[in-house]
């Protein structure tokens, strides 16, 4: 499973990592929306702000955790999320690198989370790679993978 996702990530980057220039919607970047919609989501799983969460996720959403047998559609990770045991004191981008090309877009964005002190044996540090799309004129992310990665 952890070969085929790493493939996938990798078919992915290479895919759309050519330089089109990032589009232009309401006078900011492709580019930058995209990492600001990242922030947003951060944002929405800290404040538990399920409204936020579910309007940056397209219908077909899928997360893949690396290593994990299974993958949780958008309503199985929506539920996850607003568990009242799921919480997070803190989620900070450390660094969002965004590609663009045509309606399609692909970040790699690389995470420190705070837990509460009950769950500090969690991991800390995280790399999703999620792919968004342009529908409607709203771009929605469809697929996050992610895994635990070493403190950097």
């Amino acid at each position: 499973m952890r070969a085929s996702a790493i493939a996938l990530i990798a078919i992915g980057l290479a895919t759309y990592t050519s330089q089109v220039p990032a589009q232009t919607i309401s006078g900011e970047s492709t580019a930058h929306q995209i990492e600001l919609a990242e922030r947003a989501w951060a944002d929405a799983l800290v404040s538990k702000d399920d409204q936020q969460l579910a309007a940056l996720l397209d219908a077909r959403f899928r997360l893949v955790m690396v290593g994990a047998s299974s993958s949780l559609s958008r309503e199985e990770y929506l539920r996850q999320q607003s568990d009242s045991d799921r919480v997070y004191e803190a989620m900070t981008p450390t660094n969002i690198a965004v590609s663009v090309n045509g309606d399609i877009a692909v970040a790699v964005v690389n995470m420190t989370v705070a837990w509460p002190s009950r769950f500090q044996e969690r991991h800390r540090h995280w790399q999703f790679t999620d792919t968004w799309i342009l529908d409607d004129g709203e771009w929605r992310v469809v697929t996050r993978v992610s895994q635990p990665v070493a403190a950097s």
